[in-house]
């Protein structure tokens, strides 16, 4: 069964399964609740390395302003369906540690959860919908795959540097063939050995804005998809994401090459999309948060030079990743 199938089986399994045991159908239960400088020139020359302390004092917000969301609490975002479903369970699970029990079908070599409990309600692959804010322990085995805007989020703390494999002023072609050390497991070489050895809960894919103006449609894609490929492979149980390739204020812009524009970059987000849907992977699109009237990243968000964010415009990247949970 294909990771697509599978994931809408398991909703559809949920939704009737609440049903029973609303209507008393079901006795007892037990569930668990799962919780560098640009090879192409200045396109990605450096706001990366700015740190936490120095962005403080402009923007007036740390990183513990936006994780202060985060923790054992349910966000007040959260739906109401999402909390009846939650008293219900809680009413019907007599067990402290709550387990999952499946009925598995030898014919067809279905697995099949009497109750399948998520700690996000999403979608089973493509575009991701908003969700309840994840909590703190939502990235402790999560990969970050980037450039310099990757880095950024690292150096201002919103993201573990032991999970960050970001190089400033990389393309995703070259980010095929980088080899890098993880510092948790020791290993040394291309990223897909790297997610080989760590076998990570999530990996999210941030890259493309080094190649929007310069690489061809059909190379992009073809890249890209080799990209997630590989990944898929080194690790098939890791949840991929990949993200939109955010916007740039063309005014501000302090780069020379006029290809590297909202249009380009919205049509390029059209085909990382496609290839989401394709892969079965998961597609986190927060670019209309950071764009304003005119389809431009907002002045508020830009460090400057067009390209790169401020400290506060990375507290919505990172805000925009704890608000799009998936499991």
């Amino acid at each position: 069964m294909s990771r697509k199938k599978r994931r809408k089986t398991e909703r559809l399994i949920n939704i009737i399964s609440i049903a029973a045991i609303t209507a008393s159908a079901v006795a007892v239960i037990t569930v668990t609740n799962t919780a560098g400088s640009s090879e192409y020139g200045e396109i990605d020359t450096l706001k990366a390395t700015e740190t936490l302390e120095e962005r403080e004092t402009v923007a007036g917000i740390s990183p513990d302003d936006i994780r202060g969301e985060t923790g054992d609490t349910v966000s007040e975002n959260e739906s109401s369906e999402n909390k009846s479903v939650e008293s219900v369970l809680q009413q019907t699970s007599s067990d402290d540690e709550a387990q999952e029990v499946y009925e598995a079908d030898d014919e067809t070599k279905a697995v099949n959860p009497l109750v399948v409990s998520k700690e996000y309600n999403n979608v089973a692959s493509g575009k991701l919908e908003e969700t309840s804010y994840v909590k703190s322990d939502y990235f402790e085995n999560t990969l970050f795959l980037g450039d310099s805007r990757t880095v950024a989020l690292k150096n201002n703390g919103f993201i573990a540097e032991e999970n960050t494999f970001a190089v400033n002023g990389i393309s995703h072609l070259s980010f095929l063939t980088y080899e890098f050390t993880d510092s948790v497991t020791g290993v040394t070489g291309d990223i897909f050995t790297i997610v080989k050895a760590r076998k990570p809960e999530r990996i999210y894919v941030a890259l493309g804005v080094n190649g929007v103006a310069f690489i061809d449609k059909s190379t992009f894609a073809q890249k890209y998809n080799e990209l997630i490929d590989g990944l898929m492979a080194a690790s098939p149980d890791s949840i991929i994401v990949i993200q939109c390739i955010l916007p740039v204020n063309e005014s501000t812009y302090t780069g020379t090459n006029k290809n590297l524009n909202n249009g380009n970059i919205d049509a390029m987000n059209k085909e990382l999309l496609r290839i989401a849907e394709e892969k079965e992977v998961f597609y986190l699109d927060i670019s209309d948060a950071m764009k304003d009237s005119n389809n431009q990243l907002m002045s508020v968000y830009d460090s400057g030079d067009g390209i790169h964010f401020s400290f506060t415009g990375y507290s919505i990247v990172y805000d925009g990743i704890c608000r799009h949970g998936v499991d």
